[in-house]
């Protein structure tokens, strides 16, 4: 069955089909609108070109629009989901479980595992002050990926895939232009709904970036970006090049705010839109 890019003579771009739905984005001078369309296995959307339609386009009355958001849609409307499968562990899904499953079992909390996956709920948690909506993955056959999911930016038209890397540093260690390269294999390694286009990859740590590690990843030909986040969740710094700027980012920047949940003076950062607070 042929399907493509054409809705009642408007320019439009069908984003996902299955056999019997396909979800089609219209584009117009006033905006943009989401439907999900059925069709009968006897006809297929036309491809349109110029404004034409061919003798094989479905009539209106054949196609009935069963979702449509009034007013202008949000960029973000079309989700990507997440597989099920990628789920790290049945014995916890968020922060909150985690910390009950380990003084359940007696987990060591200066054990490698308590610390490093206590750090990566408490990264997953952080950013959803950044509208991520992430899935940890972290496990044996993690494949270099703690954290998998999506960002829903105000500048893409649909939510940029992310692919994220956790670690968790103690004592006097520092974070080495190495970690960046191991941050390359990441989209090497990703799932398949995580590859291509509309992809970055984030290395997360308790350590700022040094001047080593802010040069490989201006030198990188991926899209990629590097947070610190304390233990507390306090999110201090948010770097990224000009492969992942590209990709959706234009317009974002970061400033700096008062964070009350420092357990020392300090500042935590905040995203800007276009100069203005966002989200």
């Amino acid at each position: 069955m042929r399907l493509s890019v054409a809705w009642l003579g408007r320019p439009s771009t069908i984003l996902r089909t299955t056999s019997r739905q396909a979800v089609i984005i219209n584009r117009s001078p006033y905006g943009r609108s989401a439907y999900v369309a059925e069709y009968s296995s006897s006809k297929s959307l036309s491809s349109h070109k110029d404004g034409r339609e061919n003798d094989e386009t479905l009539d209106r009355d054949e196609v009935e629009p069963l979702k449509k958001r009034r007013g202008r849609p949000k960029k973000t409307d079309v989700k990507i989901e997440q597989p099920p499968a990628l789920a790290a562990s049945s014995n916890h899904k968020d922060l909150h479980s985690f910390i009950d499953y380990a003084a359940r079992i007696g987990l060591d909390k200066s054990s490698t595992t308590f610390n490093g996956t206590l750090y990566e709920y408490t990264v997953l948690e952080s950013l959803k002050r950044f509208k991520f909506d992430l899935t940890r993955t972290g496990g044996r056959s993690d494949r270099g990926i703690d954290l998998l999911g999506t960002w829903n930016l105000p500048t893409a038209p649909v939510p940029l895939r992310a692919l994220i890397q956790c670690k968790f540093q103690s004592g006097a260690s520092t974070i080495q232009p190495s970690y960046i390269r191991e941050l390359e294999g990441a989209f090497l390694g990703a799932p398949s709904g995580w590859r291509g286009e509309g992809v970055m990859a984030l290395l997360v740590t308790t350590r700022e970036a040094t001047k080593g590690v802010r040069e490989a990843m201006a030198r990188s030909n991926w899209p990629m970006g590097f947070l610190t986040i304390d233990i507390d969740g306090s999110i201090r710094q948010f770097l990224w090049n000009h492969g992942a700027t590209r990709r959706g980012l234009e317009g974002i920047g970061v400033t700096l705010r008062h964070s009350p949940r420092a357990k020392t003076v300090s500042q935590e950062i905040a995203l800007t839109l276009n100069s203005r607070p966002w989200p």
